[in-house]
């Protein structure tokens, strides 16, 4: 039994000494090294949430194109992911301020800091990825805060910030195909209403025919009610048309409060 145990702690000793020979001699140096490093960790993942801001409606309008649902309600956000590491390569990756702190901190360098501390290229590209995606997660809420810009907005972003607006007050906003559509940009569900919304960005009023295209998407989708959704006012002949098919007239500010005008429409 002796001869067994000194046997283990000869193979410890030996061990033990491969072990350290293949690491930093000066504990102190590499502790300061780790810290520098963590640091470094830090910085980049600060660096990220910054670049990400800097396209965050990009990045959330293709949040909402590419995150697919299935007939059963399931969400499959592999495609969002791929565009995420897209992103990290080819918009992170190739920034000079991510490149500037690369190039100036050697820490990079050290395979064994840099596996300690979590840099190695794969644990960072999936801590940069989650850094993308929770703050996207929080574009909706910051936009409240925001003016748009119609003139830099375009009609499909129109409509993802129409729902958008939908799901902040509680409604489960769906998206539809775009061609084929049959006058339903956005269709919404809540608590056994549903509505379509027919979104309209324009430059001048909305005439007659957005009002007869979301009404034929209602009895299309068998829908509850309809809408139209749009920037700018409404003609004399839309609002005597959308009386007569009643069909909801809003203003892109109106959406939070759907809830409101479609219960005083019943009444």
């Amino acid at each position: 039994m002796i001869i067994v145990i000194l046997l283990v702690i000869g193979l410890f000793a030996i061990w033990w000494n491969v072990v350290r020979d293949d690491r930093p001699q000066d504990w102190d140096t590499l502790v300061v090294t780790e810290l520098t490093a963590r640091e470094l960790q830090a910085a980049l993942l600060d660096l990220t949430r910054l670049i990400a801001a800097e396209h965050a409606r990009a990045l959330y309008i293709k949040s909402r194109q590419l995150v697919s649902e299935d007939a059963y309600g399931n969400r499959d956000p592999s495609r969002y992911y791929e565009e995420i590491l897209y992103f990290i390569r080819n918009v992170v990756g190739v920034d000079e301020r991510f490149l500037d702190l690369v190039r100036t901190n050697p820490a990079l360098a050290d395979p064994f800091v840099t596996s300690v501390a979590g840099l190695g290229r794969g644990t960072l590209q999936k801590k940069m990825g989650n850094e993308i995606v929770e703050f996207i997660d929080c574009y909706p809420q910051l936009t409240k805060m925001i003016e748009l810009d119609w003139e830099a907005t375009n009609p499909l972003e129109f409509e993802i910030l129409c729902a958008q607006n939908m799901e902040n007050a509680g409604w489960d906003a769906q998206l539809t195909k775009g061609s084929g559509d049959q006058g339903a940009d956005v269709i919404c569900r809540k608590d056994g209403i549903s509505i379509v919304l027919q979104c309209k960005l324009y430059s001048s009023p909305i005439g007659n025919k957005a009002v007869q295209e979301a009404f034929a998407a209602r009895s299309y989708y068998d829908l509850g009610h309809a809408a139209v959704v749009s920037n700018q006012p409404y003609t004399k002949s839309a609002k005597e048309l959308a009386t007569m098919t009643g069909v909801l007239l809003l203003h892109f500010h109106d959406l939070d409060g759907v809830d409101t005008l479609i219960a005083g429409e019943a009444s």
